[in-house]
């Protein structure tokens, strides 16, 4: 499977100005991939309430190229397998945003979303974010908000989550 993470320069969900992708293989992370993009024609503010989260800023995509260019690389890593993201809702729809904003096909894919995983497996977490499931499964979530290390961290959770699930354990460290 890939695990995705996305983050956007503002409201608009597909204003999608990081990308980070995790390629699992054999039950380890094989792969990785992380870009920074300008956001879509239009919807490339950057919000300060955004910034402050993931501090990417407008100056540090300027040159980057934009959502449209890199779609289709991106596309060719997700397609023919398996996508997993926490709050998959969130991920997912900025990609579909981002990509219909574009004029691109939405590509059929299946995916799972480790924040529903994780609501079965931790019921007694308060809050099911990533770093706090991450936490609980004793996965190290190195810089929370950096795409790429989100991606990587859900991809660790959700193997480690289907190690425990397959050997009958709770999933505690």
């Amino acid at each position: 499977f890939v695990a995705l993470d996305v983050e956007t320069a503002n409201a608009f969900r597909g204003s999608i100005c990081q990308v980070g992708m995790a390629l699992v293989t054999e039950g380890r992370v094989t792969r990785t991939l992380t870009m920074l993009v300008r956001p879509p024609v239009g919807r490339d503010n950057f919000d300060a309430n955004h910034v402050a989260v993931h501090g990417i800023t407008a100056a540090q995509v300027e040159h980057m190229p934009r959502f449209i260019a890199q779609w289709p690389v991106i596309e060719g890593l997700l397609r023919g397998r398996p996508v997993v993201a926490h709050n998959a809702n969130f991920e997912m729809g900025a990609i579909r945003e981002a990509t219909s904003y574009c004029g691109f096909d939405w590509p059929e894919l299946d995916v799972a979303c480790s924040l529903v995983l994780a609501r079965q497996r931790f019921p007694d977490l308060d809050r099911h974010t990533l770093d706090a499931c991450c936490a609980a499964a004793g996965v190290s979530l190195t810089n929370h908000h950096d795409a790429l290390s989100d991606a990587v961290a859900c991809a660790e959770l959700t193997l480690q989550m289907a190690r425990n699930y397959a050997s009958g354990k709770e999933c505690v460290p």
